[in-house]
């Protein structure tokens, strides 16, 4: 099947590939049954963002990370540009880390940790990849939290589309 579009790099050779957008995008889809890798208890991802000037932050967070000697089969940092789509959007403009790591409690452990220590520069977890992170932190992390959730009220006041996401996190309170 010929993909529907391609993305194009050059590697450290040199020479331009050229690949279809599944391949790059999706490497691990490669991998027969990559998310053995984790055992059968699964694994959780950890995803944040912190702003350019708190690196050092970013840094610390790393170092813990090596610390727990908790092995990591999948870990990425980019750096993001400025701007947010919504009330609850997780893009800023810095520097991202997302990090894969066997479900246990000390990878749980570690992972609300890094959470606090992503707050306490000034930076956000992504919510789409969270699973662990509470109230407090997400509502002090993201601030038009409380513009979305007047939203939230005008638009759905019986709640019937509130999730499970919203619920554990408290987002439709008046904290």
């Amino acid at each position: 099947m010929a993909p529907l579009a391609v993305c194009r790099y050059e590697p450290a050779a040199g020479r331009t590939v050229t690949r279809g957008f599944e391949d790059f995008f999706f490497p691990l889809d490669r991998i027969h049954d990559w998310n053995r890798l984790y055992g059968k208890s699964g694994f959780h991802q950890f995803q944040c963002v912190v702003p350019h000037d708190r690196s050092d932050d970013l840094r610390d967070m790393l170092r813990m990370i090596a610390a727990a000697g908790l092995a990591s089969p999948l870990a990425v940092l980019k750096r993001l540009g400025a701007g947010r789509g919504g009330y609850m959007s997780f893009p800023m403009e810095g520097l991202t880390l997302a990090v894969d790591l066997r479900n246990t409690e000390r990878s749980r452990d570690l992972i609300r940790a890094l959470g606090s220590m992503a707050a306490d520069a000034g930076g956000r977890v992504y919510l789409a990849k969270d699973s662990l992170a509470d109230g407090a932190t997400v509502r002090g992390t993201y601030p038009d939290w409380k513009k979305w959730r007047d939203v939230a009220a005008k638009s759905d006041p019986e709640r019937a589309l509130e999730t499970s996401l919203v619920r554990r996190l408290d987002l439709r309170t008046d904290k």
